[in-house]
């Protein structure tokens, strides 16, 4: 595996912006159409960096002949900001038009993945959900699944003012961002079409009862996804061994 350590200059963000890119080196392995892509995500008080400082996706990816993407998104929640960067935009096209342009990575929806974890994760199943003809499958680890709600309960004035610059005035997720209506829309279309979507989350998570009513949710509907729980807190530990099951989830294993 290589390691590219980069910046990108973003028409969406209208600034540079860091990325981190694993690939594969055996060419003589490369798939017809390229390898398989994972584009990573950070949580609310990380960046580009933390995967590969706090866990072993090096190695995991490895052993697929995974590229990974793990961009920078500041605490935008992968959302086109009402008050600062399009990040949501940046992510979901500028960012792959650029992988594909410069990597042999596939085009091809079957091959391309998004994950994330906490803040990420929410990211990833806003992504892969409001996505469907790009990604194949998503996953969320540990996911805020409600997070302007969450914050608007909550009488922090620094999260109230994060919120604020993300959705604006809105006191509940708005539709773009609303992950049970996502779903709720890709019930319309064909099964073969849907996006497959992988949860997990740790019982001493203070998240995992929105994760559970969240799989209420999709239970309602008849989404049809894959969940996994065990001990654990909102810590990377989790993170470490939940993100190799969601990779093998992804890759057929």
């Amino acid at each position: 595996m290589a390691l590219f350590q980069t910046t990108l200059r973003s028409h969406f963000l209208g600034m540079n912006t860091g990325v981190n890119i694993l690939m594969p080196t055996d060419r003589e392995q490369t798939p017809d159409g390229g390898f398989p892509v994972l584009y990573l995500l950070h949580g609310m008080s990380d960046d580009h960096t933390s995967w590969l400082r706090n866990t072993r996706i090096e190695q995991y990816a490895a052993r697929y002949s995974l590229a990974v993407v793990m961009p920078d998104a500041q605490l935008s929640f992968y959302c086109d900001m009402v008050h600062g960067g399009m990040y949501g935009s940046y992510i979901a096209r500028e960012l792959p038009d650029f992988i594909r342009s410069t990597f042999p990575v596939t085009a091809a929806r079957a091959g391309t993945f998004v994950a994330g974890l906490s803040m990420g994760g929410f990211g990833a199943l806003k992504l892969g959900l409001g996505q469907p003809g790009q990604f194949a499958a998503c996953a969320g680890l540990s996911a805020a699944i409600t997070p302007v709600q969450n914050a608007r309960r909550g009488d922090d004035p620094q999260r109230h003012k994060l919120v604020d610059s993300v959705v604006g005035d809105a006191q509940t997720e708005p539709p773009e961002c609303d992950l049970s209506l996502l779903a709720h829309k890709q019930m319309q279309l064909p099964a073969e079409a849907r996006t497959r979507v992988y949860l997990a989350c740790g019982t001493e998570d203070f998240l995992y009862e929105e994760n559970r009513q969240f799989r209420g949710r999709l239970d309602a509907l008849g989404f049809a996804y894959t969940y996994d729980e065990g001990p654990g807190r909102h810590d990377w530990d989790f993170w470490d061994a939940y993100i190799q099951k969601a990779l093998a989830f992804f890759l057929g294993e």
